[in-house]
């Protein structure tokens, strides 16, 4: 088992469901940007069943304010499988490289950072 550990930004969070059993869990999906010259920022999808989902159902726009762009940590084992850097274009017929490579983890673990106490006096008012 292969393991990570990063930080980025959240960028996209989307609600998905098991229909067989019910179940319910966030997508949630982490930018990891280094800020170079190069575009070398990957993309981390991760799920959530804990708080952040029961923030998600409570008040979205409420959510989207607090999480969608925040700085996070997050931990997970990486599945293998999902690692892809290319795609096949079946317009063109070619193997094309993805604007940000990315890959899932499971068992993951993922941190909110604390605010800037700019950003949360601006958040509380």
């Amino acid at each position: 088992m292969l393991t990570t550990t990063g930080t980025g930004r959240i960028t996209n969070v989307r609600l998905a469901n098991n229909k067989k059993n019910n179940n319910e869990w966030l997508e949630v999906t982490i930018a990891c940007d280094d800020f170079s010259e190069e575009d070398n920022g990957i993309r981390i999808q991760a799920n959530n069943t804990n708080g952040m989902l029961d923030a998600y159902k409570k008040d979205l726009e409420a959510f989207n304010k607090s999480y969608i762009g925040r700085h996070v940590t997050f931990t997970g084992s990486i599945v293998h499988k999902s690692v892809s850097s290319h795609y096949f274009d079946d317009k063109d017929g070619v193997l094309k490289p993805r604007k940000n490579p990315g890959f899932k983890i499971s068992y993951a673990s993922i941190e909110i950072s604390p605010l800037p106490k700019t950003e949360a006096k601006t958040m509380a008012k």
